[in-house]
């Protein structure tokens, strides 16, 4: 009975079953502690997952590109012009007034993409014209498509006369020197110049790459020899381009019923863009479509009706380039002249990747 007595009505005693208790709240607490930081870093995953679909969301939809993504074609609509822009003193006449009216012209006609000039030798006519522009075009500088020594102020020596007026950024610029101007002792200039290959390159649309190049060759026809060397260049420039799509145009100074070979050597890397758009029957028939020796034009209308200046394209394996339009537009100034002895050309061109 003592014995009995003296055991404990517990079995444990009072400390280990408050040690048992705080055990097992600690158990509680972790596990709760646990499940809080399981918990917390799901949200901080949906949280990151969150943030980076408003990045993509944001960047794609809220901030637009900046050239548009095309489906399936892309219009380019191109003015090309010799605009006869040598001193008074080579026998050019009414010069500031053409200056001033191919300025204002385009200023009045931005449904043009690109305006490709030639023969703009002096650096006051290319100011006048750059200072017409619409604010939404750009125009290259005069050293950006001619050799350093180009002068310009006095005389066209040592410069191309080419330039570019465009609606797209330019993304690239250059310029190819042909290796042979001119004869020396002839007075006609040309060897003085420094004629050669233009080249900038636009992006119509995302992914889409145009190299445009363009040139103006040796004028008069005794000057064959230096003329039949620089297409011949040209053509050997052009076909060096990496670009998608590529448009060539200048004023060539050569018919292509002649025997020169200045017309075959860019036909073999380039298609000619008339003959496309009028087909092999008709493409030198109008004598209104003539380039030189329009009857229409106030300079040169007593001349033989000759094509002197051409549009050309082509496309890279698996693009292709189409012509929409094709054109010889008659320009004039206010008071009746033309903006040049030569006429200009006008195409738009679709290009279209498959």
């Amino acid at each position: 009975m003592a014995d009995e007595e003296s055991k404990p009505l517990l079995s444990t005693s009072p400390t280990e079953t408050y040690q048992a208790v705080e055990n097992n709240q600690n158990v509680e607490e972790r596990s709760c502690f646990f499940r809080h930081k399981k918990v917390l870093i799901i949200l901080l995953i949906l949280f990151g997952w969150a943030v980076i679909i408003i990045a993509l969301v944001v960047n794609f939809f809220v901030v637009a590109p900046a050239i548009p993504t095309p489906i399936g074609e892309k219009a380019l609509k191109i003015m090309s012009l010799s605009v006869w822009g040598s001193p008074a003193s080579f026998g050019t006449k009414d010069k500031e007034e053409r200056m001033v009216a191919i300025g204002d012209y385009i200023r009045n006609h931005t449904d043009v993409d690109l305006y490709l000039l030639q023969e703009l030798w002096m650096r006051p006519d290319h100011q006048t014209i750059k200072s017409a522009l619409p604010s939404d075009y750009m125009m290259t500088a005069v050293g950006s498509l001619a050799p350093a020594l180009c002068d310009g102020r006095v005389a066209p020596t040592f410069c191309s006369g080419l330039a570019v007026v465009s609606k797209y950024p330019l993304k690239e610029v250059s310029f190819t020197e042909y290796s042979a101007h001119g004869y020396i002792f002839y007075k006609d200039g040309e060897y003085w110049a420094r004629k050669g290959t233009g080249r900038v390159r636009i992006e119509t649309a995302k992914n889409y790459t145009v190299d445009i190049f363009l040139t103006s060759t040796c004028a008069f026809d005794y000057n064959t020899y230096y003329r039949q060397i620089q297409a011949a260049e040209f053509a050997e420039t052009v076909s060096k381009s990496t670009a998608d799509f590529v448009i060539g145009a200048g004023d060539f100074n050569i018919d292509p019923r002649t025997s020169e070979t200045t017309y075959a050597s860019v036909s073999k890397v380039l298609k000619d863009t008339r003959k496309e758009f009028l087909g092999k029957e008709h493409w030198l028939k109008d004598p209104k479509m003539a380039t030189y020796g329009n009857k229409v034009n106030s300079y040169s209308y007593g001349a033989s009706r000759l094509v002197y200046d051409y549009f050309w394209h082509r496309a890279r394996h698996g693009h292709s380039v189409s012509v929409a339009q094709f054109s010889v537009p008659i320009l004039k100034t206010r008071d009746g002249h033309s903006f040049s002895n030569h006429e200009a050309v006008q195409a738009t061109f679709v290009l279209a990747k498959h």
